[in-house]
């Protein structure tokens, strides 16, 4: 049971150059290149440096302070402890292991945008020999451009999300491109009692608490919110914010689906009614807010966001891919055909499983709050209920749990509930029906309701 708020932040610390132009930022990956020719200095994977036309794993370098105005540059391409150095080691390769040795302290100064790279009164500079170019050190730098180096895109499957203690999840995932990069993450948690995190994303959380799991490449950090608690919790998904309303839904802004002559982009921030699919796509929501909270999975479906192909978590984009019948496009600047909102209750409940088991859907017509309570004592992972008034017409919503299941009258039930309606949290995730978005702005009341959709799964 997970939502999910996407976070995606460039944490820099900016040092200043010895002229007083922005040098370079703490940890970040840079190239360096010669500006004569505009060559990357490259490394290979035996340590020896050349100089290359193109960008690439071997050209990039991880500069980090030590001291103001004194850093040391590691070789992306070796991934062990190896620093470029001033002096040549054993085998005859500038390079050193040892971080503390002066040799690996550099001076990085800019003016103008061109750098001048020195360790002490050696400047690193370029030599031309019978061989070609070579690296060198010398009394002068060489004039280079060191650049900061952006991946092309990252994301992170998931942004937040709420757990029990001692659960192990495999669904963290970064996508990044280009892909070789996905060796070079690395993963922390602020709080290593509530959850640790292994070099592959992996993480358990182990007690009550909050944290902060973080992948990072070089600046560029992404982060998941998780929460532990032994409360149960439930999932919640906006059909207006993909950004900040409970899903990861940034990676999928280009995407679009095509049906019955109408092509529009999936889903966008805010577009208003007809302006994206989902943002009418109240149904797709919060069927999807009671698949997460029972556990379903797309058994065969496949997630750009986070390369995962096969039991994939439920949230609005993977229930829209069930619901049109496809298995998940490689990339997100596609069409796909189908209309993603028509709700298809049949076919979304045929392709997702909880743990190898069939989920089932019950539609009833006869709606009341005793109808609803007496379907969460069965279902306790949500049931969904649509309204239908004159002025907004048929919408859904997710009724979680009853706060007062002992009310001698059932018309005094009081309801949870979570509504794609809204763009925030604090009237949409979990809260009293009265308090929610689509009671105080639409005007949804209880004798509206028309259907109520009951979601399970064989038990057996």
């Amino acid at each position: 049971m997970a939502f999910m708020l996407m976070l995606f932040t460039c944490v820099c610390a900016t040092f200043v150059g010895a002229e007083g132009d922005a040098a370079v930022a703490d940890g970040g990956y840079y190239t360096i290149s010669y500006k004569t020719d505009k060559s990357y200095l490259s490394v290979s994977s035996e340590g020896v440096f050349s100089f290359d036309g193109e960008i690439g794993g071997n050209s990039l370098f991880k500069i980090e302070s030590v001291r103001q105005g004194a850093y040391i540059l590691r070789p992306l391409a070796l991934g062990v402890d190896a620093y470029l150095s001033s002096e040549r080691n054993e085998l005859g390769m500038y390079l050193c292991e040892d971080d503390e040795s002066d040799t690996v302290r550099f001076d990085i100064s800019v003016r103008d945008g061109v750098y001048a790279l020195s360790v002490g009164s050696l400047g690193m500079t370029v030599t031309e020999t019978e061989q070609g170019r070579v690296l060198d050190f010398s009394g002068e730098s060489a004039e280079w451009i060191v650049r900061e180096y952006k991946p092309e895109s990252m994301s992170l499957s998931l942004a937040s999300l709420t757990t029990r203690p001692y659960t192990t999840y495999t669904d963290l995932r970064v996508v990044i491109s280009p892909s070789y990069l996905s060796n070079y993450i690395e993963w922390n948690s602020t709080d290593r009692s509530v959850a640790i995190v292994d070099d592959d994303g992996l993480f358990c959380a182990l007690a009550e608490g909050e944290a902060v799991i973080s992948a990072s490449f070089g600046t560029y950090t992404l982060k998941c919110e998780v929460k532990v608690t032994e409360e149960a919790s439930y999932a919640w998904y906006s059909q207006n914010n993909v950004s900040t309303g409970g899903w990861n839904g940034d990676a999928l802004t280009s995407l679009r689906f095509s049906s019955g002559g109408v092509s529009k982009r999936f889903a966008l921030n805010n577009s208003g009614k007809y302006g994206d699919w989902l943002s009418e796509g109240c149904a797709i929501c919060s069927i999807a807010q009671v698949l997460n909270n029972m556990g379903a999975r797309y058994t065969d479906g496949y997630d750009l966001r986070s390369g995962i192909e096969g039991n994939i978590l439920a949230d609005p984009y993977t229930v829209a891919l069930a619901n049109v019948g496809h298995k998940g496009p490689e990339r997100a600047n596609v069409t796909l055909w189908g209309n993603p909102i028509l709700a298809r209750q049949s076919q979304i409940a045929n392709s997702f499983k909880v743990d190898g088991k069939n989920v089932t859907v019950q539609i009833k017509y006869s709606v009341s709050k005793l109808a609803i309570k007496q379907a969460l004592d069965k279902c306790p992972w949500g049931v969904v209920v649509c309204f239908n008034n004159s002025a907004y017409g048929p919408h859904y919503i997710t009724f979680n749990k009853c706060l007062n299941p002992d009310a001698e009258n059932p018309n005094d039930y009081i309801f949870t509930v979570s509504d794609p309606a809204s763009v925030d949290a604090y009237n949409a995730a979990d809260v009293i029906f009265e308090q929610s978005y689509s009671y105080q702005k639409l005007r949804y009341r209880f004798y509206q309701a028309t259907q109520m959709q009951i979601w399970s799964y064989d038990q057996d």
